[in-house]
């Protein structure tokens, strides 16, 4: 008996147990997808671009910063039942950061409240 008979068994069992846990997760994956994410921004007056996405069951708020200096910027997911969620990011002049959440329960709206600033340096 050669080993590629006894490796070639364990590999289809693997892919069908994989298979089948994304034909069974693809029904929570499913109910989690197209989210409407609103985005509630006080940016005093920075030059700040926000994006936002959705990755599965994660919300991603993408913040680019085009001052000439580093902002701090705060963000609070809410979806209803679940406790809000609070995330923070500093980011460096021409640089982008983000910041994601967790989707724990199904929703049908996710809640962002971003607050962003100059971030002073200590001398």
């Amino acid at each position: 008996m050669d080993i590629t008979d006894m490796v070639h068994p364990v590999i289809i069992r693997r892919s069908r147990l994989l298979f089948v846990a994304c034909v069974l997760g693809a029904g929570q994956l499913q109910a989690q997808l197209f989210v409407p994410i609103d985005i509630n921004s006080n940016l005093h007056d920075l030059d700040i671009e926000v994006t936002k996405n959705q990755f599965g069951t994660e919300v991603q708020v993408g913040i680019h910063n085009k001052e000439a200096f580093e902002v701090e910027c705060t963000a609070h997911f809410n979806n209803g039942p679940q406790t809000p969620i609070e995330r923070r990011a500093v980011v460096k002049a021409g640089k982008t950061g983000q910041m994601m959440a967790p989707l724990f329960r199904e929703v049908t709206r996710v809640n962002v409240d971003l607050s962003c600033d100059r971030r002073d340096k200590p001398e």
